[in-house]
This record gives structure tokens, C-alpha cells and sequence, in this order.
């Protein structure tokens, strides 16, 4: 029982830890712009505007009876979900340095926090965006919320996992930040997002398909989009990978902490 107590004494500090770092990551990006809470919605919007303008009718003749306004936005908020959520937790560590002098602080605690923040812009951008296109007559015929949950818990353990081991790797060596900088344009390219994999030809289908944001992503599409084709979509596959990439994520970060803590 006393170590029960102990235990959920911990498990209580670190949360209050969890959730002061959380207000700090919150003023420090939006504190002293005050555009910077417009922004989170105008980056999505300007995105899909582009490729909308730039690509609807020739993907709207590949994929007839798909809203492709409603397609390409469901790809893009799931890309920044990802993509902004793996950036955030690669410099948490570096950017969090001068707390980690405190033994309460855990090198870890810096990268929950700013996934929890992701989660929470996620959270308001995502349906304040679909209130819009809504009013400009893009509707979604129904929602499944089991999918939807699914996708978005895929995205998340992805953009942990790799965001925790390349924060660890780029603390010892510095260079693969650019590495990982360079290499999220072609996997932006590589991750459906602006098409449906079952528009291409089987001869790159199953090149794609070794990427696990292909699979979430076509989880998020066919949680509000009903009549989109997502049968390529291997949930084991994903999950596994999902659990694989977190585990591997949190044990670099758990073996290396002492030496996070000696580069500070």
C-alpha cells in the first residue's frame, strides 16, 4: 500500500511538471505574437488552398464521387499533427536545457509537454477548419469517431516514437537535425497527401505502403469521407510500427537521460 502511495505520488509530480512545462511551451510560442494563434489556422488553410487550386480537377477525374476540399484537408491536418508534433519533440530537449538542472525535470517530461500542446492546437484547429468549409457548402456525409480516434492515436505514438529517438540521436550528434530537416520534404511527397494511393499503378503501390502515414492517413480519410477507397490500409502493420518506433523512442531516451542531463 505505502508503495502504491509512492508510486502515485510520483506519478502526480511529474504530471504537475508535465503541465508547468506545458504553460511555458504555450507562452514561449504564443505569448509574444499576437498573430501566432492565427497562424495555427492560417498555415493549414494556405496549404490547402495551393494544392485545391492546383490539383482538383485533375484529381477529382481520378477519384470521382470524393469531395476533393475535404480530402486534401483531412491530409493536411494530419500531416501537421505529425510533422509538428516529431519537429517540437526533437528540440524539446535543447530548448528545455537550463530546467533539466532540476532532478524533478526528466529529459522525457520536455517532450510530453509539447505533444500535449500539439494535441490541444490539433484539438481547436480541427473543427474550427471543417466549421468552414461546412459554410462553403463541403460537408462530410458522416463521421466515424472509432476511426477517426484510431488514425489520430496512430499519428501521435509515430510522431512520439521518431520525435524521442532522433532527439536523443541529434543530442549526441547534432547534424542529423538538417538529416531529418532534408528528408521530411520527400516523405511529405511520399505520404498521399495530396493524392489517393489507389490512384497509382500496384508498381508504386507497394513501395508507398512500407510508410506508416500512408495507412494512418487513409484511417483519417475514411473517418469522414464514406465512399473513399481505403482497403489498402494494414492496421497491424501501422500498430505494430506505431509500437515498435514508441518503444524504441522511449528506451533511448530512458538509457541515454543521464547523458541528456551532462550536456546541460
Amino acid at each position: 500500500m505505502k508503495q502504491q502511495l509512492t508510486f502515485l505520488n510520483k506519478l502526480y509530480i511529474q504530471m504537475k511538471v508535465i503541465e508547468a512545462l506545458f504553460y511555458r511551451e504555450l507562452k514561449t510560442r504564443f505569448g509574444q505574437k499576437k498573430l501566432g494563434y492565427l497562424w495555427i489556422f492560417l498555415d493549414p488553410v494556405m496549404q490547402i488552398a495551393v494544392f485545391t487550386a492546383i490539383l482538383s480537377v485533375t484529381m477529382g477525374a481520378v477519384m470521382p464521387g470524393i469531395d476533393y476540399l475535404l480530402f486534401i484537408s483531412i491530409g493536411v491536418i494530419s500531416w501537421n499533427l505529425f510533422n509538428d508534433t516529431l519537429n517540437q519533440s526533437l528540440s524539446a530537449v535543447s530548448a528545455n536545457m537550463g530546467l533539466l538542472q532540476y532532478s524533478r525535470v526528466h529529459p522525457i517530461d520536455t517532450v510530453f509537454a509539447r505533444a500535449l500542446l500539439e494535441i490541444v492546437i490539433f484539438i481547436f484547429v480541427f473543427p474550427v477548419l471543417f466549421i468552414f468549409l461546412n459554410i462553403m457548402g463541403h460537408v462530410p456525409d458522416y463521421f466515424d469517431i472509432g476511426l477517426f480516434i484510431k488514425g489520430f492515436i496512430a499519428l501521435l505514438m509515430l510522431s512520439l516514437g521518431f520525435g524521442m529517438l532522433f532527439a536523443v540521436l541529434s543530442a549526441i550528434r547534432p547534424e542529423i537535425k538538417w538529416i531529418i530537416a532534408v528528408s521530411m520534404r520527400p516523405l511529405y511527397l511520399m505520404s498521399g497527401i495530396m493524392y489517393s494511393l489507389s490512384s497509382l499503378s500496384a508498381q508504386y503501390q507497394k513501395y508507398l505502403l512500407w510508410n506508416p502515414l500512408i495507412h494512418a492517413f487513409g484511417i483519417m480519410r475514411k473517418s469522414l469521407l464514406s465512399n473513399y477507397n481505403n482497403q489498402y490500409v494494414d492496421e497491424t502493420y501501422l500498430f505494430s510500427f506505431c509500437l515498435v518506433t514508441l518503444f524504441i523512442g522511449i528506451a533511448a531516451f530512458v538509457s541515454q537521460e543521464h547523458r541528456l542531463r551532462m550536456d546541460t
